[in-house]
């Protein structure tokens, strides 16, 4: 938009408002800084929609965790991580974020599987296993 400046004093003119106008070649090729920072394909609409989807798998797979502590850890943990973030326009940044956030969804999908196993008895951790011989004191305890 054009600039309005006032007009010089002391030449016997009386001071009216003016509008100066920049060069048009300048306009055009400066970039607002908000459109800079869009030109990236993750900070793109794109990107944010695949934020989103993202941050809705991690709740969705958090509130599978069994238990009421895990579950509030989780999904606290999400949202904080997602809030610290949520400004990022670098691109670099923006990949390594989420290249974690898949990483983490993966793991958190693992771990419900395995605490839920636990829960119901299955297939979690059963202890070390112990020799029968070294249980029954003929052997010093292997270290």
């Amino acid at each position: 938009t054009p600039k309005k400046k006032q007009g010089q004093g002391g030449s016997g003119r009386s001071s009216t408002l003016r509008t100066v106008t920049p060069p048009r070649s300048s306009l055009a090729d400066a970039p607002l800084p908000r459109q800079q920072a869009m030109s990236s394909s993750l900070a793109s609409s794109e990107g944010r929609i695949a934020a989103i989807a993202l941050y809705r798998s991690l709740l969705r797979a958090a509130t599978l965790l069994p238990t009421h502590n895990h579950k509030f850890y989780a999904l606290n943990k999400i949202r904080e991580s997602f809030r610290e973030s949520q400004h990022e326009v670098n691109e670099e940044a923006l990949r390594t974020l989420f290249i974690i956030g898949h990483t983490q969804l993966e793991s958190l999908e693992i771990q419900v599987k395995h605490l839920k196993d636990i829960q119901e008895g299955g297939l979690g951790w059963q202890g070390p296993k112990i020799n029968r011989e070294e249980e029954e004191g003929l052997q010093p305890p292997r270290l």
